[in-house]
């Protein structure tokens, strides 16, 4: 890169280029599942080859990968102060969510929303202040439930729920084969 204050993302560019390499396999994977005359062996040789180069590929996009989170570094800070340059406007999908939650129309939110957006934008306020100077949003939420709403750190979604399920999954299978 002619980028010098880039940090080297060569194991992270690796692992996406094999990502590719690795999808390209899934194909003849697939096909090899039809077989003709009672299970004949057509399947074989494209197995030889594909099953052993995708567990190859994929240890060495894990060792990549633990690589790049070895190595991660974290600035609060800095994604404290981009959230606060975009006023707020990355919080628009919770809140319009929250509105259909509390029985809001999804068109009449997505609206309200909108505009506040609008406004956000265009006069570089906080979409927090744009939306609570609102009627409508005031009789919907109380400053408290919209702030809490807006608040980056809870906005994770399915994320833990979904970690957990594939952690217990992982647990599972690890106990079935020791």
């Amino acid at each position: 890169s002619t980028m010098a204050q880039k940090r080297n993302p060569i194991n992270s560019e690796n692992v996406c280029g094999l990502a590719r390499v690795l999808r390209g396999m899934v194909m003849p994977t697939f096909e090899s599942q039809v077989l003709w005359h009672e299970r004949d062996l057509s399947n074989s040789s494209a197995e030889r080859f594909t099953l052993p180069h995708v567990f190859s590929l994929i240890d060495y996009m894990l060792y990549k990968m633990n690589k790049v989170f070895e190595g991660l570094n974290v600035h609060r800070d800095k994604m404290l102060r981009n959230i606060e340059m975009a006023h707020g406007l990355i919080m628009a999908e919770p809140v319009m969510i929250a509105f259909v939650g509390k029985g809001v129309g999804r068109q009449d939110a997505h609206e309200i929303v909108r505009e506040a957006s609008m406004v956000a934008e265009n006069e570089e306020r906080q979409l927090l202040d744009t939306l609570w100077e609102r009627e409508d949003v005031r009789k919907v939420f109380t400053k408290e439930e919209l702030a809490s709403v807006m608040d980056p750190a809870s906005y994770t979604g399915g994320s833990k729920e979904i970690v957990d399920k594939m952690v217990s999954a992982v647990e599972s299978a690890l106990d079935k084969k020791v």
